[in-house]
């Protein structure tokens, strides 16, 4: 268990020097040839003293470590980041430093939260969930639908098309027509 004294030395060194951000980019999806945004959230803490870093590292156990950064110009000494992304690591980071951290940092987690929240595009999983039909029209509410292995909702319908379907490929049949999504019945 964390001691409340190394959260509250983390939450300061963080107060003064992290950012919490939420951002968009743009990828290029090769199956469709076009480009597709993409919004993503972020804690990051940049600095010369690894050491610092390292002790942060330890006490919120969120995130890595990248670098030595080395920049061209100047006798500028390495940087190195620390940075945790993802929606549950920053959601993490935020409410355990919350109690130490400061208004305009709070004021920036909750901002960058709100903004992730807003613009990203829903998984597949959340879409295969919101769901109120399957491929074939049939409804996925009340008796036409159960729980597979994984989780997910199965037509009963389709599944009962299928296995008819499959047994008459192995029995050498003609393979049945697909029930018309108007005929499944939900009471």
């Amino acid at each position: 268990m964390r001691k409340r004294e190394e959260l509250a030395w983390a939450a300061g060194f963080f107060d003064g020097e992290g950012s919490f951000h939420a951002h968009a980019s743009k990828r290029h999806a090769a199956a469709t040839g076009y480009q597709r945004e993409y919004w993503s959230v972020q804690a990051s803490v940049g600095n010369t003293d690894k050491e610092l870093l390292d002790r942060f590292y330890a006490y919120v156990g969120v995130g890595r470590i990248k670098g030595p950064y080395i920049e061209q110009r100047g006798n500028r000494l390495p940087v190195y980041r620390w940075s945790a992304s993802g929606h549950m690591a920053v959601q993490f980071l935020g409410a355990m430093l919350w109690p130490w951290l400061g208004t305009y940092k709070r004021e920036r987690w909750e901002a960058s939260l709100r903004a992730y929240r807003i613009h990203r595009q829903p998984t597949a999983v959340e879409l295969k969930r919101s769901q109120e039909e399957c491929v074939n029209g049939h409804p996925l509410v009340g008796p036409n639908v159960r729980i597979d292995t994984r989780g997910f909702r199965v037509c009963k319908t389709c599944a009962r098309d299928n296995a008819r379907a499959s047994y008459a490929r192995r029995m050498g049949q003609p393979i049945p027509e697909r029930t018309p999504a108007w005929t499944a019945k939900v009471t």
